[in-house]
């Protein structure tokens, strides 16, 4: 069976959309109760309880975000599954024939550190890659992949594998989880972990959320 197609990374949300969406997810039970709805019956609400259920304030969480430097680099994935290693950028596969900025050569001339990394993963993880896929989400940064005042300018180019790796469902692309790639990487041959270098914490209280904690 053949599993390659892309899988996209996604888009990076604005704070008011992460606001509303955190809103929406917090106290579901009690949102419902407030507003006197029931889903499960099968009926939309009436325009009097979505006044209330979009009215309905309830108490928000305080949540800690971990960043790390901008390298203004390209979003890159090295994927896998059922024997078949692919490379993606944000938009579409790469490959020899139709590469940008040696991302596809790159990982073809450190394909067997690649397959390493996958195996020790699915393992680790308990991972059937004959079922789905392990999405190793990364920046492809260095030697001016980007012009002008790029964080890595002048440096060689390399994959920043970021702090977690998908493992999607080979029947179903949104059927998606998330590990930790924690300790995973290879800086001899130019795939680096972005935990192993400095970073960022800031602890928002998304009932006070102009009051941020930067550590």
């Amino acid at each position: 069976m053949n599993v390659k197609r892309h899988l996209g990374f996604g888009d990076t949300p604005s704070f008011k959309n992460l606001y509303v969406e955190v809103l929406k997810n917090t106290d579901k039970t009690g949102r419902l109760k407030y507003a006197n709805y029931d889903p499960s019956l099968g009926e939309p609400p009436t325009e009097e309880q979505t006044v209330l259920l979009q009215s309905y304030k309830p108490i928000m969480p305080t949540l800690t975000f971990i960043g790390s430097e901008k390298l203004h680099g390209e979003n890159m994935a090295v994927c896998y599954s059922n024997g078949e290693l692919w490379v993606q950028g944000r938009n579409h596969i790469r490959t020899l024939l139709g590469d940008q900025n040696g991302m596809a050569a790159f990982v073809d001339s450190t394909k067997s550190v690649w397959m390493d990394i996958i195996n020790s993963l699915s393992t680790l993880d308990l991972i059937n890659t004959d079922t789905h896929t392990i999405v190793l989400d990364c920046e492809w940064a260095g030697a001016n992949i980007q012009k002008g005042n790029a964080a890595c300018s002048g440096t060689p180019k390399g994959a920043y594998l970021f702090d977690y790796y998908r493992v999607v469902s080979n029947t179903d692309d949104k059927d998606q989880e998330l590990y930790a790639t924690s300790g995973i990487g290879s800086d001899a041959h130019g795939i680096y972990n972005m935990a192993s270098f400095g970073n960022y914490r800031i602890t928002l209280d998304f009932n006070n959320p102009l009051n941020v904690k930067l550590t």
